[in-house]
């Protein structure tokens, strides 16, 4: 007959803080919230991913800047700095002001400032998430 022992006492150790990171979840969201800002930041830099309107030369005029939902930089910094972590989940508050943005004005086209990540972002954020939950980073 063949006996075989296996040592599982690191196996087990890092089931334990496995656990521990699982039951106390605040670094988790705090990995998630930062993704989010580096999400907004990314949209931000690249006008939406391309998909905002330019400003019309009047505005770069009045504005001295060509630089699309960034003037005094209060919606960007709101976006991208403050996280909220509410029960399970993440919120980034935007300013009340958002909602023209997002859906436009008869003076203003729709700019999304957060428009839904897509597959490959939310797969990064899983994965940051995931290196979070068993590596502890």
């Amino acid at each position: 007959m063949l006996d075989i022992s296996v040592d599982d006492t690191r196996a087990r150790r890092m089931l334990r803080e496995i656990t521990t990171r699982l039951n106390r979840p605040d670094h988790l969201l705090d990995v998630l919230a930062g993704k989010a800002h580096e999400y907004e930041r990314d949209v931000f830099a690249s006008s939406g991913h391309g998909s905002w309107a330019a400003l019309a030369p009047e505005t770069v005029a009045l504005k001295g800047s060509s630089r699309i939902l960034v003037d005094s930089e209060n919606l960007l910094d709101a976006l991208t700095s403050s996280a909220e972590t509410v029960g399970e989940d993440v919120e980034v508050r935007a300013p009340d002001y958002f909602r023209f943005h997002k859906h436009g004005t008869g003076r203003m086209p729709a700019r999304n400032p957060a428009p839904d990540p897509d597959g490959h972002v939310v797969d990064d954020m899983a994965g940051s998430l995931l290196d979070a939950i068993t590596e502890g980073r």
